[in-house]
């Protein structure tokens, strides 16, 4: 499948963990990070090892509502970034192996993916849509039960 949506991704082998939005701002506007080749994150950001002149390809595969497919032939472990936004309920897989998603640049998704060939692919899939499909069978299978011992 192409991709069709607006997103891009890359790979950065740098990571900076900031504090505050103010400080993710003062970033930006000072044009100290590039954040083409440096992430920014709130978390604890994964430790990656230095790479000299990294030669990554990442190409977006498919870019649907819910989900992305990114191909990532990376020359160091780095984190590839998904410029989708990042909002709870989005989860990872690199080669069908789950994976933290990071909340980068402020509001992207990253992935910490390691050096070779991989396919990471990210599925937005809610917790709250399962428990309220959940609640609603239990209250139709109740609501049946309720009008069978009627009659």
């Amino acid at each position: 499948a192409q991709a069709r949506g607006n997103a891009s991704a890359w790979a950065v082998h740098k990571l900076t963990r900031i504090q505050s939005n103010d400080q993710l701002n003062w970033y930006v506007a000072k044009a100290l990070s590039n954040l083409r080749t440096e992430a920014l994150t709130f978390d604890a950001p994964p430790a990656l090892p230095a790479c000299d002149n990294p030669s990554d390809d990442v190409t977006l595969l498919e870019d649907e509502s819910g989900r992305v497919g990114v191909r990532a032939s990376l020359s160091c472990r780095a984190m590839v970034v998904v410029s989708d936004t990042f909002y709870p309920g989005w989860q990872a897989w690199i080669d069908s192996k789950s994976a933290p998603i990071y909340e980068v640049n402020g509001a992207m998704r990253g992935v910490e993916v390691p050096a070779g060939s991989h396919l990471v692919t990210m599925r937005y899939r809610p917790r709250s849509v399962y428990l309220g499909a959940v609640l609603t069978l239990c209250g139709m299978l109740g609501a049946c039960i309720l009008a069978r011992s009627k009659y």
